[in-house]
Formats: C-alpha cells, structure tokens, sequence
C-alpha cells in the first residue's frame, strides 16, 4: 500500500503527457490541403439493341457476333459420340463434338441431323448444313452398302428353264475331233 500513491502519480503523469502531444499536434499542424474530387470519366452507353439478345429478341439481319459455318455432320449412334465439322470465321474446318469449343465463348450444344445447336456467348443459336452438303441418309443407314433385305421380301431367285422331254430321237452323237500328231 505505500507504493500506491507512486504507481497512481506515475499513470496521470503519462496521460498529462498523452494529453499535451494530441493537443500539441493540433495546434502546431499544418492545415489540411484542399483535395479535388478526380474528374469523371466519359460514360459509354451501349445501345439498347446490344442486349436485345439476352432476352430472346433475334437479331434483325440474322447475323451474330460471330460467323461459323457447318460443313459436315458424323452422326453416331449416341448423340455424345457424334461429331461436327465447323468452320470458325476464316480459320481451318475443326471437328467438335457436344461441349467442345468453337471459338472463346462459342461452344457446341447439340449435334443433330441436319443442324447444330451453338451457344454462342450463352445465346443458343441454329447452324443449319448446308443442302448441298447433305448426303448422309441418317445414323443406321449407309448408302455404299445395299440395303438389307427380309427373307420374305427377298425376290425369288431365277432358274433357267427346263426343256420339256421331247419324244424325238436324241440327236447324233457328235464325231470325234481330228487326231493331229505333233512333234
């Protein structure tokens, strides 16, 4: 208890000392510059027609960001199997199959028969094959194969006909071939 008074003295000696450098701190601050506010840049907005594809409206000429044609379709039996030749806005033709990717943000959907099922850039669009492209009849059939045929709808097969027996004499036997002696 004597060393009370002391250790309670020494604690309002150190916030006297606290006190007076806030309080000298203020006083002998420089003042504050004045900060202007950093100008604003130029606000671009986009026209309203650019979004106009988010939410389903077509496009008025047909056309999208970007140009992929379909040059061939391989079709297998499961569609995951499938593969489409497509040609990327002026670069060599590319065999995707479903979820392989066109171009940055350009990726195969679906593959069908005669189309294919784009999302370009999350808007889903139509390629179509063009008609003179289309040659393949569909997945189950080959064209340089003949098709199969059932048994019951397989032609009957053709036999020569048969000469009736005729009641005349056989005909005479024919003469032996000439006899030459070679050598």
């Amino acid at each position: 208890m004597k060393r009370l008074p002391l250790a309670l003295s020494f604690i309002l000696f150190l916030a006297l000392c606290v006190t007076l450098v806030y309080w000298g701190l203020q006083l002998f601050a420089p003042p504050p510059r004045a900060v202007s506010a950093p100008p604003r840049p130029a606000v671009y907005m986009p026209p309203s027609s650019a979004a106009a594809g988010l939410f389903g409206q077509k496009v008025a000429n047909g056309q999208s960001m970007t140009t992929v044609q379909l040059r061939g379709i391989i079709l297998a039996r499961r569609s995951s199997d499938s593969v489409a030749i497509l040609v990327p806005e002026g670069s060599a033709p590319r065999s995707l199959r479903e979820s392989g990717e066109v171009m940055p943000g350009v990726t195969v959907k679906e593959i069908h028969p005669r189309y294919v099922v784009l999302s370009d850039h999350g808007v889903d669009r139509e390629v179509k094959l063009a008609t003179f492209a289309v040659t393949s009849p569909g997945p189950t059939e080959n064209r340089a194969l003949p098709p199969r045929m059932s048994p019951e709808a397989a032609p009957a097969p053709i036999t020569a006909p048969v000469p009736a027996p005729s009641t005349a004499a056989p005909p005479a036997p024919a003469a032996p071939p000439p006899a030459t002696s070679g050598r």
